[in-house]
């Protein structure tokens, strides 16, 4: 009896807590060789259907919550403290305005100032340097983290050159629920973006082709001039459990609307000189 009491407060913590569930967590950092303030640390945390993405560089620090079930998108960003939700609806109208957005800026380019024409020629080049060209398989076999990859080169007409390591899901340590979030999440980005990759000059049709094969990049490495440009690598990853406010959204945040998105986006769509 003098034991079972002394369990009850350790039993009514747990319960209230709520039930821990299985997933999957990794870490990874995407980061530029040319400069040294661009790069961006990654924290994924997967759990079935759901998805928590946080990020934090030099200039952004926020969090993307996934829902595959109802194809919720949820953008937190933590230096404005904002929160903005994206149903599929609202899915829909930022293609289309990320599309025309795009467009526009395709068609001002001219008039833009060097340091704003500099930057957009930099995402221009490693969009076509990360979506173009067909890879062959160069090695099979590598490791990466631990965890042996096939490595894939894509040599493009330009000179520059694209090497990635991959690996079947379940090498990686993603159970099949896990990694069908994240596939699903790629699909719905690369659908939301892909009006601005193609003003960009990517070819996203191979790439999105590679997606039906069950597949992750443990690591890849963009050439540019004859060296590594920029690259990305998979820090850790390992199977985990969430408790369940894993994946709340903060307090105290202000909700944003698609309508407040698109009079923040609308300055961005003519850089000033």
């Amino acid at each position: 009896m003098t034991r079972l009491k002394s369990l009850r407060l350790p039993l009514m913590l747990l319960a209230l807590s709520g039930p821990a569930s299985g997933g999957t967590a990794l870490k990874a950092l995407l980061e530029s060789n040319s400069y040294k303030d661009s790069w961006v640390s990654v924290g994924a945390s997967i759990d079935g259907s759901r998805l928590r993405l946080d990020f934090e560089g030099p200039w952004s620090k926020g969090a993307l919550l996934y829902d595959r079930d109802s194809s919720l998108v949820t953008l937190v960003d933590h230096l404005h403290k904002t929160i903005l939700a994206l149903t599929p609806d609202n899915q829909a109208t930022l293609q289309l305005f990320v599309t025309l957005a795009a467009t526009q800026l395709k068609k001002q380019e001219a008039s833009w100032n060097p340091a704003s024409l500099k930057a957009f020629e930099l995402a221009q080049h490693n969009s076509q340097v990360f979506f173009n060209g067909t890879p062959r398989l160069a090695e099979k076999g590598v490791k990466m983290e631990g965890v042996p990859c096939d490595k894939y080169v894509t040599d493009l007409e330009t000179g520059e050159k694209r090497e990635v390591w991959i690996t079947s899901p379940e090498k990686a340590g993603f159970s099949a629920e896990d990694y069908n979030t994240l596939r699903s999440l790629a699909h719905l980005t690369l659908t939301m973006g892909n009006g601005l990759f193609t003003q960009m000059g990517a070819d996203t049709t191979t790439f999105s082709q590679n997606f039906y094969e069950p597949q992750f990049p443990m690591a890849a490495v963009l050439h540019s001039r004859g060296k590594a440009s920029s690259q990305f690598k998979v820090l850790k990853i390992q199977s985990q459990s969430f408790g369940v406010t894993a994946f709340d959204l903060p307090t105290g945040y202000r909700n944003l609307t698609m309508l407040d998105l698109m009079r923040q986006g609308s300055p961005a769509v003519t850089p000033q000189n």
